[in-house]
């Protein structure tokens, strides 16, 4: 695999290593799972909530800027993209998540240029939506005192 370059082999060995980390964290859960397990239904609820809270903003970018997906395909990408994202690869997988968009929407007949601009859109609203977390922090009168 090494010998071959490009991004169809870097992204090949990401899959390959996404799906070794999955699995691993397949198990690690289900270790959890046994010794906690009051906890998994909500844990499991939030994660569905906020999985399909992704997939229909992207859903709705996508229609407002005149474009059109099978949500079937949503379904399976926005989930994939949420997870290499979030590995530590760059600084909030800004760039990870254009690559792999790339290379998974181009066999499925979506405008490209389009998917990477929901893929950015879809990032930046999460982010000013997640800001909103600092209001309540920022406006908090009780503020601990400085030390001496």
């Amino acid at each position: 695999y090494l010998t071959d370059s490009g991004p169809r082999s870097f992204f090949v060995l990401l899959l390959k290593a996404l799906s070794k980390i999955f699995l691993n964290t397949l198990f690690i859960l289900k270790r959890s799972i046994q010794k906690k397990r009051r906890n998994l239904l909500p844990i499991l609820a939030n994660a569905c909530l906020s999985q399909s809270c992704r997939i229909m903003l992207n859903f709705f970018i996508i229609s407002a800027l005149g474009s059109s997906i099978q949500i079937s395909h949503l379904l399976l990408i926005i989930p994939l993209l949420g997870v290499i994202s979030a590995l530590p690869l760059s600084i909030g997988g800004l760039g990870i998540r254009e690559i792999a968009s790339y290379n998974l929407i181009q066999h499925l007949g979506v405008d490209i240029n389009m998917f990477t601009l929901v893929s950015v859109m879809g990032y930046m609203i999460v982010v000013l939506v997640n800001t909103l977390g600092l209001i309540p922090l920022l406006l908090d009168k009780d503020k601990p005192e400085k030390p001496l």
